[in-house]
């Protein structure tokens, strides 16, 4: 938008080099200065925490129908909570470094308790507990899921195309804002012509020799 700026002021043209690293590398702030720092290079770990342990996802029901929970203990009691549920309470006093160290271990005992149960079964239960637990859903779990609708995060929308679509709502709820989606996101290329002629300053015949040519599609 500067650029377009600078355009119209004076008319000139400018080239932007931009790399997708550069634009990107704010997200490895952490992992940078673990490293310059600590001397500690950060590598996958997969679906494991640095900071929480047990954290992973877990096949549930013998692995039948593709069915997961995800589980994460933030803190002790938390740990102590899931380990009376799946019947290792004399593992409950570890802490999180011990726990850390016996990971592959803690992660085989709570695999083999969750094969034998669903993932909403498992999911129902270590929430009565008050631990971090949740079913894997795939999309028709996701909107049947009772505590979207109860927020009523997905809504019917106009499309241009299909007549009607489904959005989703944002995540938080403003008291004295709606921010409920009343149509659709813009068709790919929807806008073509109004950026060539509005904001571009293309003519009609250069947009459509970018017709003939292609370009647009």
């Amino acid at each position: 938008m500067a650029a377009l700026d600078h355009r119209e002021r004076t008319g000139d043209g400018m080239v932007l080099d931009f790399s997708q690293a550069e634009g990107g590398i704010h997200f490895l702030t952490e992992a940078i200065l673990d490293q310059e720092v600590n001397g500690f290079p950060q590598s996958r770990i997969g679906n494991a925490d640095r900071w929480m342990t047990p954290h992973s996802v877990y096949a549930c029901r013998d692995g039948i129908d593709d069915e997961w929970v995800a589980i994460a203990c933030e803190n002790d009691d938390q740990w102590r909570a899931l380990a009376g549920a799946i019947g290792a309470g004399k593992l409950s006093g570890l802490s999180v470094s011990q726990r850390r160290e016996r990971e592959g271990e803690l992660d085989e005992l709570i695999q083999s308790w969750c094969l034998s149960r669903s993932a909403v079964e498992v999911t129902e239960l270590l929430q009565r507990e008050a631990v971090p637990a949740h079913q894997v859903q795939n999309s028709p779990e996701v909107i049947s899921d009772k505590q979207l609708l109860y927020r009523n995060h997905f809504v019917e929308v106009p499309h241009e195309i299909y007549e009607t679509t489904w959005a989703e709502q944002y995540g938080f709820r403003l008291s004295k804002s709606d921010g409920t989606p009343t149509r659709s996101g813009p068709l790919w290329g929807e806008h073509n012509f109004e950026i060539l002629a509005d904001l571009l300053g293309y003519d009609g015949d250069q947009i459509a020799d970018l017709v003939i040519a292609g370009v647009l599609e």
